[in-house]
């Protein structure tokens, strides 16, 4: 049962990453209209990327999950780690975007690494194609499919295919902005802060980087609007004040985004366990959780000129 419980709440903190900019409940706004103008310019630099005739996105990211259990003055500690990262050359074609994309990704378990895997992503007229293996390959493994195939939903994809689970190949399937980007108004009665600065980039050049930040009332929202599960409830409603989320973005001379970095953080501690899944743990029981999850994209080559993304010309064959 406490493996049930475990993988439930690992979910629940990989479907709060920031990737997506994920939706929310608006809440009471209360930012400057200055800090307002550089909301904006945050929404500007978006629209830009669909104007795009191509460009270049280089993204790493990590997911690190840490949940510990005390009962009778004993503790079990289970910590999952999962790397990716991924390189994408981006055609905005009248159809919609076409990629061509190299990603990998490793998932380590207490210490240990369990597997890493490395392959291509396209994504041509709306299906999205992938074709990767693990570096070790091992029969303890989940097996793979050998060759090209087509993804048909990427949600569904790491449960035909463990493997692919790491690959974040919904980033690349996803044709359509983040949910809240598409929403200025909640974006601003979100907000909790909002502030800029001069950054200096490695061509020495100077660049302006704008800072969003998401407060702990922002991530509970986050889960209530999707779900009166009481169990979900009652489990993020405990997070501390230290919880929170940010995103960074750094705007060229022109503002267009250079760098995006996403940042969020989920710590609750000495949760009673018994009331949150009593068919899990006895009286008595404490439960203590950190999701912490990173992202960071690079854009580049602004309307380079690139080769046309092709289908692949055979497909693995069907099991």
């Amino acid at each position: 049962m406490i493996k049930r419980f475990v993988a439930s709440l690992l979910a629940l903190g990989v479907a709060l990453s920031l990737s997506g900019f994920p939706p929310a409940l608006a809440q009471d706004g209360g930012l400057t209209d200055e800090q307002l103008t550089l909301l904006d310019r945050v929404f500007d630099a978006r629209e830009m990327v669909d104007v795009l005739e191509s460009y270049v996105e280089d993204s790493v990211g990590i997911d690190s999950q840490s949940l510990v259990i005390v009962l009778g003055g004993q503790s079990l500690e289970l910590a999952e780690l999962t790397e990716w990262a991924q390189t994408q050359t981006v055609i905005n074609a009248p159809e919609g975007k076409n990629v061509n994309a190299q990603v990998s990704a490793s998932v380590t378990s207490q210490g240990e690494m369990v597997f890493s895997v490395t392959g291509e992503a396209r994504l041509v007229d709306g299906t999205l194609y992938v074709n990767a293996a693990y570096d070790e390959p091992s029969g303890d493994l989940p097996p793979l499919p050998e060759g090209w195939i087509v993804v048909e939903d990427v949600d569904l994809i790491g449960d035909e295919f463990a493997g692919l689970a790491a690959l974040q190949l919904d980033s690349l399937a996803d044709d359509e902005p983040p949910v809240l980007l598409e929403d200025r108004e909640r974006m601003r009665n979100l907000a909790s802060d909002v502030f800029a600065e001069v950054v200096t980039l490695e061509d020495g050049t100077e660049a302006e980087q704008i800072t969003i930040v998401f407060g702990r009332q922002a991530l509970i929202d986050v889960v209530l609007e999707e779900t009166d599960d009481p169990f979900q409830v009652m489990l993020f409603n405990a997070l501390s004040e230290d919880s929170q989320a940010t995103l960074t973005v750094v705007l060229d001379a022109e503002g267009r985004a250079l760098e995006v970095i996403s940042l969020i953080e989920m710590i609750a501690t000495d949760i009673d366990a018994a009331a949150l899944s009593p068919e899990d743990f006895p009286p008595g029981a404490l439960l203590s959780f950190t999701f912490q999850g990173s992202e960071e994209q690079r854009y580049s080559d602004f309307d380079a000129a690139v080769e046309p993304v092709s289908a692949p010309e055979e497909l693995a064959p069907a099991e």
